[in-house]
């Protein structure tokens, strides 16, 4: 049996500026992921495309230095 512990935040504490339904295109195979959500403080990315079932867990600071290292770029919004 496992346990969840249910954390509790400040307002304002884990939303450091990414948020749910943004897009964010990886440049090393040009795939498009969507912010799924949160996982306690880290990013939940889920890919756009339907035959891909896998999702990337990072932390803020880590889709942060992914981004400035040119390894990730974030995509206008667009409806899904």
């Amino acid at each position: 049996m496992y346990m969840i512990k249910e954390t509790h935040y400040k307002q304002g504490e884990i939303n450091m500026g990414i948020k749910k339904g943004e897009i964010y295109k990886t440049t090393y195979s040009d795939k498009l992921y969507v912010v799924a959500g949160r996982w306690g403080r880290d990013v939940i990315l889920s890919p756009i495309e339907a035959e891909d079932e896998e999702c990337m867990v990072y932390s803020e600071t880590e889709i942060k230095n992914l981004l400035k290292e040119g390894k990730f770029s974030k995509e206008k919004r667009c409806t899904l």
